[in-house]
């Protein structure tokens, strides 16, 4: 019986091989990822060239052993111990990012649990990153740019910090640095106050989140300030606000707001049976996120008052002539308040908006004691209806 002969002895790169017949050699290449065989011809300097041109794209490992015996680990391992990472926050990682770097290892565990680390090449990570949203198909009912864009920003540092553990061989990530990110346009649409109303009635939405509305809308915070307000007592006169967003750069990022005889109404109606710290709070169906070293189990976070709200306003449905990625979410209710303070007012609320230029940055680093605090005066009453539909506010939703 003849030997076979090796790709080496005879010269071609790896899943390039060859085959005479009747004195004519073709070359055929192996795709191990579509798992289909290619003719290249019989071209051998051809051949060679467009095979170890597809070597480099398919394979970005440099450690030949591994194609072999693997590397032991697969993805679901990984995601595992970088959650670890995240968990601990050794890096200082504000909690949106956690939160963001959570959800993208949660789309690897339904996507690629069981991929081995060396077969992470970068035709895998695009259809990843096309599973989550596909430019080419365009279904929003699926995914969105923002949704890959933010899946691809926080792979790049799981597979960075594999690299550097060593469970991945190489020396440049394949994820920035052969991945793009796609473009976004910015196309949702503002709230009408109409439309604020018919989300805030629907007999479905919960009283937290009536609560988290009324208080967005008459202290025009964003949604994470909101969920970080914290409980205030019956004596006091005001509520401090840290914005996560502008404090690192603005003293206006640091509010204190009076309490108005119209916001305590609504914070007594924030006050229930459940005792927490935080002024929007909730009992959830169990406490499985109460660990040691995690938020108060009654905490709002930002990215569920963001997917209740949407819940809420699909059944809702106040805006039926707007596609899903044009309609406004919970972050957009800023835009309204600030829209029927200006009817109200004349002036734009800058102070309560908590809007600055970016070199005022005095106040980053202080202590508390230190702050200097901007004080601001809510001026809507958003239990009472009439007075802000006497202002006449556009129906219109832009």
């Amino acid at each position: 019986m003849k030997k076979r002969q090796s790709n080496a002895s005879k010269g071609l790169p790896m899943y390039l091989s060859m085959n005479t017949s009747k004195g004519i050699t073709n070359y055929r290449y192996r795709n191990r990822q579509a798992k289909v065989d290619k003719s290249l011809g019989t071209n051998r300097a051809a051949a060679i060239r467009a095979a170890n041109q597809a070597n480099s794209i398919l394979f970005t490992r440099t450690d030949l052993t591994e194609l072999i015996v693997g590397s032991r680990m697969k993805m679901s391992e990984l995601c595992a111990k970088f959650l670890k990472v995240v968990n601990n926050n050794v890096n200082g990682l504000g909690e949106k990012t956690q939160e963001e770097r959570r959800t993208m290892m949660n789309k690897v565990l339904v996507f690629m649990p069981d991929l081995p680390l060396e077969q992470l090449t970068v035709l895998k990570i695009n259809e990843f990153f096309d599973w989550v949203y596909d430019p080419e198909e365009d279904d929003e009912e699926s995914g969105t740019p923002s949704a890959r864009n933010a899946t691809r920003k926080n792979l790049i540092p799981m597979v960075q910090y594999a690299l550097k553990k060593g469970y991945i061989v190489g020396t440049h990530n394949p994820v920035s640095t052969l991945t793009e990110q796609i473009p976004t346009k910015r196309i949702t649409k503002r709230h009408t106050y109409e439309g604020w109303n018919a989300i805030y009635d629907h007999k479905e939405c919960p009283l937290w989140l009536r609560c988290a509305m009324n208080i967005g809308l008459t202290t025009l915070q964003r949604r994470g300030d909101v969920c970080n307000i914290k409980m205030p007592k019956s004596t006091d006169t005001y509520i401090e606000v840290i914005q996560q967003k502008t404090h690192k750069y603005s003293n206006t990022g640091y509010i204190k707001i009076e309490i108005t005889p119209a916001l305590r109404e609504i914070i007594n109606e924030c006050r229930d049976n459940l005792v927490s710290p935080y002024l929007i709070h909730r009992k959830p169906r169990n406490r499985k996120f109460a660990r040691e070293g995690e938020l108060d189990f009654t905490k709002v976070k930002p990215n569920f008052l963001s997917q209740e709200f949407n819940r809420i306003r699909k059944l809702a449905n106040p805006y039926p002539d707007l596609t899903l990625s044009e309609q406004p979410g919970f972050h957009q209710g800023k835009a309204l308040g600030i829209y029927l303070i200006e009817q109200q007012t004349k002036e734009y609320p800058q102070q309560l908006a908590g809007h600055a230029s970016v070199d005022m940055t005095k106040n980053y680093g202080k202590g508390h004691e230190e702050i200097e605090w901007s004080h601001a005066t809510p001026t809507l009453n958003v239990l009472d209806r009439g007075s802000i539909l006497a202002l006449k506010p556009s129906t219109k939703s832009a």
